[in-house]
Protein backbone atom coordinates (compact mmCIF):
# COMPACT_ATOMS: atom_id res chain seq x y z
CA UNK A 1 0.00 0.00 0.00
CA UNK A 2 1.19 3.36 -0.66
CA UNK A 3 1.82 5.85 1.91
CA UNK A 4 -0.48 9.15 2.26
CA UNK A 5 1.08 12.22 -0.23
CA UNK A 6 1.92 15.63 0.52
CA UNK A 7 1.21 18.50 -1.16
CA UNK A 8 2.09 22.45 -0.34
CA UNK A 9 -0.69 24.02 0.88
CA UNK A 10 -2.00 27.39 -0.89
CA UNK A 11 -2.11 28.76 2.89
CA UNK A 12 1.04 29.78 4.60
CA UNK A 13 -0.32 28.59 7.77
CA UNK A 14 -1.26 25.30 6.43
CA UNK A 15 2.22 23.91 5.44
CA UNK A 16 1.30 20.50 4.40
CA UNK A 17 -1.48 18.18 3.61
CA UNK A 18 -1.75 14.31 3.60
CA UNK A 19 -3.99 12.47 1.46
CA UNK A 20 -5.28 9.37 2.39
CA UNK A 21 -7.58 6.97 0.43
CA UNK A 22 -10.08 4.97 1.95
CA UNK A 23 -8.46 1.99 4.22
CA UNK A 24 -5.37 3.30 4.55
CA UNK A 25 -3.99 3.77 8.24
CA UNK A 26 -3.25 7.31 9.85
CA UNK A 27 -1.83 6.37 12.74
CA UNK A 28 -1.65 3.13 15.11
CA UNK A 29 -2.45 2.43 18.61
CA UNK A 30 0.59 2.85 20.51
CA UNK A 31 2.53 4.83 17.85
CA UNK A 32 4.43 7.84 19.12
CA UNK A 33 2.43 10.92 18.95
CA UNK A 34 3.80 14.10 17.72
CA UNK A 35 1.19 15.08 15.41
CA UNK A 36 -1.89 17.17 15.75
CA UNK A 37 -4.41 16.01 12.57
CA UNK A 38 -6.95 18.33 11.48
CA UNK A 39 -9.38 16.60 9.15
CA UNK A 40 -10.49 18.75 6.14
CA UNK A 41 -11.96 16.41 4.12
CA UNK A 42 -13.48 13.37 4.70
CA UNK A 43 -13.80 10.69 7.75
CA UNK A 44 -11.64 8.62 9.85
CA UNK A 45 -12.45 5.81 12.39
CA UNK A 46 -10.79 5.44 16.03
CA UNK A 47 -10.10 1.96 16.61
CA UNK A 48 -9.28 0.04 19.65
CA UNK A 49 -7.17 -3.20 19.21
CA UNK A 50 -7.91 -5.95 21.67
CA UNK A 51 -4.76 -7.57 21.80
CA UNK A 52 -6.52 -11.04 23.72
CA UNK A 53 -8.81 -11.54 21.37
CA UNK A 54 -7.33 -9.91 18.32
CA UNK A 55 -10.35 -7.97 17.57
CA UNK A 56 -10.70 -4.08 16.70
CA UNK A 57 -13.39 -2.27 17.80
CA UNK A 58 -14.81 1.14 16.25
CA UNK A 59 -14.99 3.77 19.04
CA UNK A 60 -15.77 6.94 17.06
CA UNK A 61 -16.15 7.89 13.51
CA UNK A 62 -14.49 11.78 13.07
CA UNK A 63 -15.68 13.89 10.57
CA UNK A 64 -14.05 16.56 8.76
CA UNK A 65 -13.65 20.08 11.08
CA UNK A 66 -12.24 17.96 13.60
CA UNK A 67 -8.45 17.11 15.37
CA UNK A 68 -6.91 13.89 16.16
CA UNK A 69 -3.97 13.44 18.71
CA UNK A 70 -4.73 15.95 20.94
CA UNK A 71 -3.72 13.77 23.95
CA UNK A 72 -0.16 12.79 22.43
CA UNK A 73 0.63 16.53 21.12
CA UNK A 74 -0.24 18.66 24.57
CA UNK A 75 0.33 15.27 26.80
CA UNK A 76 3.34 13.75 25.01
CA UNK A 77 1.83 10.59 25.35
CA UNK A 78 1.22 7.47 22.51
CA UNK A 79 -1.92 7.27 20.08
CA UNK A 80 -4.55 5.57 22.21
CA UNK A 81 -6.41 3.74 19.36
CA UNK A 82 -5.65 3.33 15.55
CA UNK A 83 -6.74 5.82 12.89
CA UNK A 84 -7.99 4.58 9.53
CA UNK A 85 -9.73 5.90 6.72
CA UNK A 86 -13.57 5.52 6.26
CA UNK A 87 -13.24 7.15 2.84
CA UNK A 88 -10.98 9.38 0.85
CA UNK A 89 -9.73 11.92 3.27
CA UNK A 90 -7.44 15.02 3.17
CA UNK A 91 -5.78 16.00 6.58
CA UNK A 92 -3.68 18.62 7.72
CA UNK A 93 -0.64 17.54 10.42
CA UNK A 94 0.82 19.67 12.40
CA UNK A 95 4.25 18.98 14.47
CA UNK A 96 3.96 19.96 17.75
CA UNK A 97 7.12 22.54 16.93
CA UNK A 98 4.95 23.66 14.38
CA UNK A 99 1.85 23.96 15.99
CA UNK A 100 3.53 25.79 18.97
CA UNK A 101 5.42 28.48 16.33
CA UNK A 102 1.75 28.52 14.69
CA UNK A 103 0.15 29.89 17.69
CA UNK A 104 2.82 32.27 18.34
CA UNK A 105 3.11 33.63 14.98
CA UNK A 106 -0.31 33.59 13.41
CA UNK A 107 -3.15 35.72 15.06
CA UNK A 108 -5.62 34.51 15.91
CA UNK A 109 -4.07 30.79 15.59
CA UNK A 110 -3.88 29.41 19.16
CA UNK A 111 -7.13 30.40 19.94
CA UNK A 112 -8.64 28.57 17.37
CA UNK A 113 -7.15 25.29 18.36
CA UNK A 114 -9.29 24.93 22.16
CA UNK A 115 -12.27 26.27 20.26
CA UNK A 116 -11.40 23.16 17.87
CA UNK A 117 -11.14 20.74 20.40
CA UNK A 118 -13.72 22.01 22.82
CA UNK A 119 -16.50 21.34 19.95
CA UNK A 120 -15.06 17.97 19.88
CA UNK A 121 -15.18 17.43 23.85
CA UNK A 122 -18.57 18.52 23.90
CA UNK A 123 -20.37 16.29 20.99
CA UNK A 124 -18.50 13.24 22.94
CA UNK A 125 -19.97 14.38 26.46
CA UNK A 126 -23.05 14.10 24.64
CA UNK A 127 -22.41 11.12 22.87
CA UNK A 128 -21.54 9.72 26.07
CA UNK A 129 -24.56 10.42 27.76
CA UNK A 130 -26.82 9.21 25.00
CA UNK A 131 -25.13 5.98 25.12
CA UNK A 132 -26.01 5.57 29.05
CA UNK A 133 -29.71 4.44 27.81
CA UNK A 134 -30.36 0.69 29.10
CA UNK A 135 -32.31 0.00 25.39
CA UNK A 136 -30.15 -0.56 22.65
CA UNK A 137 -32.47 1.10 20.25
CA UNK A 138 -32.23 4.34 21.66
CA UNK A 139 -28.50 3.75 22.20
CA UNK A 140 -28.29 3.09 18.33
CA UNK A 141 -30.30 6.33 17.69
CA UNK A 142 -27.72 7.88 19.97
CA UNK A 143 -24.66 6.81 17.96
CA UNK A 144 -26.41 7.85 14.01
CA UNK A 145 -27.62 11.10 16.08
CA UNK A 146 -24.11 12.05 17.11
CA UNK A 147 -22.40 11.47 13.86
CA UNK A 148 -24.84 13.25 12.26
CA UNK A 149 -24.22 16.06 14.05
CA UNK A 150 -20.58 16.35 13.84
CA UNK A 151 -20.77 15.89 10.20
CA UNK A 152 -23.39 19.12 9.89
CA UNK A 153 -20.97 21.10 11.75
CA UNK A 154 -18.59 21.47 8.40
CA UNK A 155 -21.56 21.73 6.15
CA UNK A 156 -24.60 23.82 5.18
CA UNK A 157 -27.78 23.52 7.58
CA UNK A 158 -30.26 22.98 5.15
CA UNK A 159 -27.96 20.24 3.46
CA UNK A 160 -29.35 16.18 4.19
CA UNK A 161 -26.41 14.79 5.87
CA UNK A 162 -24.18 11.99 4.84
CA UNK A 163 -22.96 9.09 6.48
CA UNK A 164 -20.25 7.01 5.02
CA UNK A 165 -20.30 3.97 7.51
CA UNK A 166 -21.37 0.29 7.63
CA UNK A 167 -23.60 -1.28 10.00
CA UNK A 168 -21.42 -3.36 11.44
CA UNK A 169 -19.88 -0.30 12.90
CA UNK A 170 -22.65 1.53 14.11
CA UNK A 171 -23.19 -1.70 15.88
CA UNK A 172 -19.85 -1.56 17.53
CA UNK A 173 -20.57 2.11 18.82
CA UNK A 174 -23.82 1.29 20.12
CA UNK A 175 -22.68 -2.23 21.74
CA UNK A 176 -25.49 -4.07 19.94
CA UNK A 177 -25.29 -6.18 16.98
CA UNK A 178 -25.35 -5.66 13.40
CA UNK A 179 -29.23 -6.94 12.95
CA UNK A 180 -30.30 -5.16 15.62
CA UNK A 181 -28.75 -1.72 13.93
CA UNK A 182 -30.50 -3.07 10.58
CA UNK A 183 -33.92 -3.24 12.29
CA UNK A 184 -34.15 0.29 13.81
CA UNK A 185 -32.24 1.80 10.55
CA UNK A 186 -35.33 -0.23 8.53
CA UNK A 187 -37.84 1.44 10.57
CA UNK A 188 -36.26 4.61 10.47
CA UNK A 189 -36.33 4.53 6.61
CA UNK A 190 -39.95 3.18 6.39
CA UNK A 191 -41.15 6.30 8.61
CA UNK A 192 -39.08 8.56 5.76
CA UNK A 193 -36.46 9.57 8.81
CA UNK A 194 -33.47 8.02 6.73
CA UNK A 195 -32.33 6.73 3.25
CA UNK A 196 -30.60 3.54 3.77
CA UNK A 197 -27.90 2.74 1.17
CA UNK A 198 -25.16 0.49 0.21
CA UNK A 199 -22.21 1.71 3.27
CA UNK A 200 -24.21 5.24 4.06
CA UNK A 201 -26.97 7.25 5.40
CA UNK A 202 -28.47 10.03 4.45
CA UNK A 203 -30.21 12.03 6.86
CA UNK A 204 -32.64 14.70 5.35
CA UNK A 205 -33.72 16.70 8.09
CA UNK A 206 -31.76 15.95 11.68
CA UNK A 207 -34.56 17.45 13.21
CA UNK A 208 -36.87 14.46 12.76
CA UNK A 209 -34.72 11.40 13.67
CA UNK A 210 -33.69 13.43 16.78
CA UNK A 211 -37.38 13.58 17.54
CA UNK A 212 -38.00 9.79 17.35
CA UNK A 213 -35.35 8.96 19.35
CA UNK A 214 -35.92 10.99 22.70
CA UNK A 215 -39.58 9.84 22.68
CA UNK A 216 -38.08 6.25 22.81
CA UNK A 217 -35.82 7.24 25.53
CA UNK A 218 -38.50 8.63 27.06
CA UNK A 219 -40.39 5.98 26.74
CA UNK A 220 -37.89 3.64 28.37
CA UNK A 221 -37.27 5.71 31.23
CA UNK A 222 -41.50 5.17 32.01
CA UNK A 223 -41.22 1.24 31.14
CA UNK A 224 -38.64 1.37 34.30
CA UNK A 225 -40.64 3.42 36.40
Amino acid sequence: MEGPRRHSSARAFLLARCCLAAGQTLFVQGERCEHLHLVQEGSLRLCCEDEDNNERRVLEVVTEGHALGEAGVFMSVPYPCTAEAAQDNVIAPLHRDELRRLSDGVPGFGWQIPRLLSRRLIGMQVHIQALASPDVRGRVGAVVLHLAREAQQSMLKDRPVMLRIQQSEIAQMAGGTRETVSRVLSEWGRQNLIIVGRGRLTIPDLSLPQSVQESQVNECCDNKR
